[in-house]
């Protein structure tokens, strides 16, 4: 309601001020105005003033911006809130990570590219109010949106870190997975009755893979060195939480997790 009718006013105000970033929410239709029209408009507006500025498009109720998005933005809500209706003070949890999470893998991940981005929400790692997650959790959270090359926006106040909270958001190889040049968004490649596996191609012929324990209770996977895919003889497996390369001969490694926790390995020949 704010820019409606104003947009061109708006975009020069904002590149006036050195805004480097807007998410722009449509709120729904407007006069018989869809909500593919209201954005277009915005982005027009944000072209003419010549300033870069990177455009979310935010329809969170939307099934099918990730379709269009591109030609108008660089980034589009790809799912619901993940805290809804926040000022009731809602429990925070992994599942409201997860239950986005899952609706990333239905073909969305074509739309995704260098320039142009699906976008499941915000991190709720150190999430301020009724954050019952555990720190494995909060890991888990942070290696998928790295894993999906989604728009790492945080959702804590960065004043009042604890130690551990730190170390998620500061891992710089799990950040890197996330910037890596290829642009590529990473999916689901097998689901079994306690674990996941997912994968994101990276440059330079690597690989990230997360294995992730979908239950409430810890649990030991056999990770071989064909569940990693790292099928050359001279790949090497590097553990992105741990900092430390494995050594997974022709026999399996049983790897501890506990509940909703996830290890996340980059795989690559040297």
């Amino acid at each position: 309601p704010g820019s409606y009718g104003h947009e061109e006013q708006d975009a020069r105000n904002y590149a006036a001020w050195g805004i480097d970033y807007l998410k722009y929410d449509a709120c729904g239709e407007k006069e018989k105005h869809s909500d593919k029209e209201l954005f277009a408009k915005m982005s027009t507006a944000l072209k003419a003033t010549g300033r870069p500025i990177l455009f979310n498009l935010c329809i969170f109720y939307s099934k099918d911006t990730h379709t269009w998005g591109a030609a108008l933005g660089n980034a589009w809500r790809t799912g619901e809130d993940i805290v809804q209706f926040i000022e009731k003070n809602p429990k925070v949890s992994w599942q409201n990570w997860n239950k986005t999470l899952h609706t990333q893998v239905l073909g969305k991940e074509a739309y995704a590219g260098p320039g142009h981005w699906n976008d499941p929400d915000n991190l709720i790692v150190g999430y301020a109010r009724n954050n019952e997650q555990s720190i494995e959790e909060q890991k888990a959270q942070f290696s998928f949106w790295a894993l999906l090359a989604a728009p790492l926006f945080l959702g804590n106040d960065v004043r009042n870190m604890s130690p551990a909270i730190k170390t998620i958001l500061s891992n710089k190889e799990v950040i890197a997975v996330n910037q890596d040049s290829l642009g590529k968004q990473g999916t689901r490649l097998k689901q079994e009755k306690d674990y996941e596996l997912w994968a994101k191609e990276l440059s330079g012929n690597a690989k990230a893979v997360v294995i992730f324990n979908t239950t409430d209770s810890s649990i030991t996977v056999p990770v071989t060195r064909a569940l990693t895919g790292a099928t050359a003889k001279d790949a090497v497996v590097r553990d992105l939480w741990q900092h430390r390369r494995l050594k997974i001969g022709k026999k399996s490694m049983n790897v501890q997790l506990q509940p909703h926790a996830v290890v996340m390995y980059k795989v690559y020949v040297p």
